[in-house]
């Protein structure tokens, strides 16, 4: 083998070694980025169903204080139905006296 020759295929194993390092290492950074976007939308997940919990403990209140308000309201109806009864009872007694 010649000295050209000898040198043409050092370079070629060098270049050869330099290109499966650098993509050695490209690939390890990709790896690593995979890992962090991974890691955040486990995050992301993890707090969108810490929400959705809160959320959901909130409607269960509102809906709570709605049915609540309800029967509040039922009650006042009725108080109020009572009482106009108890008014027109009474002004129909005066009415008929004057």
């Amino acid at each position: 083998m010649e000295t050209g020759q000898i040198i043409a295929l050092g370079s070629l194993v060098v270049a050869l070694n330099g290109f499966l390092i650098g993509r050695l290492t490209a690939s390890k950074k990709d790896g690593q980025q995979v890992g962090v976007i991974l890691t955040k939308l486990d995050d992301l997940t993890d707090n969108i169903t810490r929400l959705e919990k809160q959320i959901d403990k909130i409607s269960d209140r509102l809906d709570n204080r709605v049915a609540t308000l309800q029967k509040d309201q039922n009650a006042l109806r009725d108080r109020l139905a009572s009482l106009e009864g108890r008014v027109a009872v009474l002004d129909g007694g005066s009415n008929g006296r004057s």
